[in-house]
């Protein structure tokens, strides 16, 4: 099917709100206790921990977002459902809808909120990984949608 008969779905930046608060609340403890603790504003050392472990936690937000970002987001249409394949090339993988033993979703607490969700497509083949798309907007009705193609591919 021609690429401009595709239904695009985009990732929900709001879905990076998990690790972003993470790295929030450690920044906050590390920060209270540089700022409680006097003998610790004149050690070399903790200042060198410190610049490491800022940088290692901007590392961590930066590989999430683009991860989310580059892996995510996914087209359909109605014979297939077309996955990124890989950070740095733009091809992506059809997956024929016959392919598929079900679709599910699910959504933490956190997704609820925000209105995202993991997408789940549950490979037919025995050990095979099912595929994972996270920070899905209207996850229901997306995961609904994949659904009834499922059923009426079959």
């Amino acid at each position: 099917m021609p690429v401009e008969d595709r239904h695009s779905v985009k990732f929900a930046f709001l879905s990076l709100l998990g690790p972003l608060t993470a790295v929030g609340l450690i920044l906050l403890a590390m920060l209270t206790a540089f700022v409680s603790i006097e003998a610790l504003k004149s050690n070399p050392t903790v200042w060198i921990c410190l610049g490491v472990l800022l940088s290692l936690l901007c590392c961590f937000s930066c590989f999430s977002l683009i991860n989310a970002i580059r892996l995510n987001p996914f087209e359909y249409d109605t014979n297939h459902v077309y996955l990124n394949q890989g950070m740095l090339n733009s091809e992506s993988r059809p997956i024929r809808y016959q392919d598929l033993e079900e679709v599910l979703y699910s959504q933490n607490l956190i997704e609820k909120m925000v209105g995202t969700g993991t997408i789940v497509l549950m490979p037919r083949e025995k050990g095979r990984a099912p595929f994972r798309l996270k920070g899905v907007p209207n996850v229901e009705s997306v995961a609904g949608i994949l659904e009834k193609l499922r059923l009426v591919g079959q």
